[in-house]
């Protein structure tokens, strides 16, 4: 996908910031925000000032689900979080996806299921250990995705 456009990009439970370093080299004009716990923003800010990237990438630190994100996001990017968490909380961070611009994009980057739940074969493995874990898990398939209602453009 072509994010040349994309200004501001948010990166949802980012944790060190692998997605926004390898996105910011990408596209140059970029510049992005990582919201994760504290106990990892260190980590994250050192790794941005060795990538000569601590002037583009800054880490906001707190829990996703209740620490304010930045107004105005071209891009909002979730990275293996939905199936971390129990549904309420995914459909709550979805919601708070209306940080983006009106033209924004959500990318959920994360294991999915076809509606019939027949596959593929490595994400059902996944989210039967998720479940198994935490029952409240979503199973997420494109057909709950379209159930979130949201006026974002997922990709």
């Amino acid at each position: 996908m072509d994010l040349s456009a994309c200004e501001k990009l948010l990166d949802v439970g980012g944790g060190t910031g692998a997605f926004s370093m390898a996105l910011c080299r990408r596209y140059p004009k970029m510049t992005a925000t990582i919201v994760d716990f504290p106990n990892i923003r260190d980590i994250a800010e050192r790794l941005m000032k060795e990538a000569g990237l601590a002037d583009r990438v800054t880490s906001c630190q707190g829990d996703a689900l209740t620490t304010e994100w930045p107004e105005g996001q071209d891009v909002i990017l979730m990275s293996y979080l939905l199936s971390a968490m129990a549904e309420d909380n995914g459909r709550a961070l979805i919601k708070r996806a209306r940080v983006l611009k009106p033209d924004g994009l959500l990318i959920l980057h994360d294991f999915m299921i076809e509606d019939e739940r027949t596959g593929p074969t490595a994400a059902a493995l996944w989210l039967l250990a998720a479940v198994l874990m935490d029952p409240d898990a979503p199973g997420q398939t494109p057909r709950w995705l379209s159930q979130m209602g949201n006026r974002q453009r997922l990709c």
